[in-house]
């Protein structure tokens, strides 16, 4: 066997198997969203606080990494923040840093408030339970607002942006990380909201996972109504 046919044949196992974890992907996120209680809900909370840093670490690491790098000081908000993982995170790695979480999940609420009180950083990093279309907080209260795997799980995606929006403060971003969801761009349609959309290297655990991207949605200076 020449060598581009060796090639080529490694070409193709690649390609794939890539195809066949997209499609192993999307029927696991179709079972998790038709089981979402289970998941979020009682004991599957725990499930998921113990995996969710296996399974995802890497992404909360690089996430509040880059966060603490560019932002010193200021307000940052971490949507859809189940146990609290990654804004807990960014209370560690940046103390100028006040950091709000919010989940509709109150099972997820509550684990990420005694993970908080357990680390010592109840003044800096709070939870609330809310959901992202009707969030709790003042018109133009966030220097940044990050997501990460949960904007998948929005049902009504254009409430959650226009809430987003309306709290990040002109200029701010919103990064959402998350698989491709093309939706998402016919949601900020008509918001005051520059979308730039990025392929992103992203791994569960082991496996690549295809398909996924980075959102960052730039708010612009306009008055927001």
């Amino acid at each position: 066997m020449s060598r581009t046919t060796r090639w080529l044949v490694v070409a193709g196992l690649a390609a794939g198997g890539a195809a066949l974890l997209g499609v192993v992907a999307h029927r696991v996120g179709r079972h998790l969203h038709a089981h979402h209680n289970d998941l979020f809900t009682g004991e599957g909370s725990h499930r998921y606080a113990r995996w969710a840093p296996r399974l995802a670490g890497s992404l909360y690491r690089r996430v509040a990494a880059e966060t603490a790098g560019e932002l010193a000081h200021g307000a940052v908000l971490d949507v859809g923040c189940g146990p609290g993982t990654l804004a807990l995170e960014l209370g560690r790695r940046a103390p100028g840093l006040a950091v709000s979480g919010v989940d509709i999940s109150e099972d997820m609420i509550a684990l990420a408030r005694r993970q908080a009180a357990d680390a010592g950083l109840v003044e800096r990093v709070r939870f609330e339970t809310a959901d992202g279309a009707a969030l709790p907080f003042p018109d133009g209260s966030f220097d940044l607002i990050v997501s990460t795997l949960s904007m998948h799980h929005w049902e009504r995606k254009a409430a959650v942006l226009a809430e987003l929006a309306r709290v990040a403060r002109p200029g701010a971003e919103i990064r959402i990380y998350d698989v491709w969801r093309p939706e998402l761009l016919t949601a900020a349609q008509g918001l005051p909201l520059d979308v730039r959309v990025e392929a992103l290297p992203m791994w569960l655990g082991l496996l690549p996972l295809p398909g996924f991207r980075r959102y960052t949605l730039a708010r612009r200076q306009a008055a927001f109504s």
